[in-house]
């Protein structure tokens, strides 16, 4: 995910990446060293930021970027 794009944090980026894989919200924690709580804040600001409300919707915004970048 292109963090400069949209000016996400790094943490946002690694948090969103994660979700996108299908990483569990305990998986993401325990693989950043975070809580879940904390996950789920940074998905909630991820999804603020880009005016998304789901995952499915992250895949099509990031499957987008992708194609602009082609």
């Amino acid at each position: 995910m292109a963090a400069a794009a949209l000016s996400l944090t790094a943490r946002e980026v690694q948090v969103g990446a994660r979700y996108l894989y299908g990483v569990s919200t305990s998986g993401i924690a325990s693989d950043l060293g975070i809580g879940n709580e904390t996950v789920v804040t940074y998905r909630k600001r991820l999804y603020e930021r880009l005016s998304i409300g789901s995952r499915r919707e992250l895949l099509l915004w990031y499957l987008g970027l992708c194609g602009q970048m082609q």
